[in-house]
């Protein structure tokens, strides 16, 4: 089985992935699968100091979608919006973006 048919199983496995509508801002809505998840990360602050900060990523298959995300195109999952404020990474097979939730 070739690897990327793994990818899309996994994110397809409920234990994982969740399923999803990729809305653009430009272009036709999309139903995918994503993995959603709240990421917490060490910042150093100057001197001895550290900070903690937690966002929102949602990592998506490629292939399913067919364009990396921009910064203002939507997922909605379940009966929650996120919106994309930046890519965090592609390596071509999954897309990595974080998200804030819309309270709109």
């Amino acid at each position: 089985m070739p690897f990327d048919d793994m990818v899309g199983d996994l994110l397809r496995d409920p234990d994982f992935g969740q399923a999803a509508t990729f809305k653009p801002k430009v272009g036709t809505n999309v139903t995918c699968y994503v993995i959603l998840t709240k990421e917490i990360s060490n910042q150093p602050l100057i001197g001895d100091g550290q900070a903690w900060e937690s966002g929102l990523t949602i990592e998506y298959q490629l292939s399913d979608v067919g364009i990396e995300a921009d910064r203002d195109d939507m997922f909605d999952i379940g009966s929650t919006e996120y919106v994309v404020r930046r890519i965090l990474e592609n390596d071509g097979l999954t897309v990595k973006v974080a998200v804030i939730e819309s309270y709109s």
